[in-house]
């Protein structure tokens, strides 16, 4: 689960962790990878509605 209420540029600790941890999946095993970020890539956005910009 990704933050997106959290940094996750190129310089941020969550994308850090994502390259590392995606780094430790051995494909042959596991040839399939799901992300999800908080909060959905669709939504109402009628809880948080501009949230970021108080």
């Amino acid at each position: 689960m990704l933050g997106a209420y959290i940094d996750y540029n190129q310089t941020s600790a969550q994308y850090a962790w994502l390259q590392d941890d995606l780094k430790k999946v051995d494909r042959g095993v596991n040839p399939w990878l799901v992300a999800a970020w908080h909060s959905p890539l669709y939504n109402s956005y009628s809880s948080h509605y501009q949230e970021l910009s108080a």
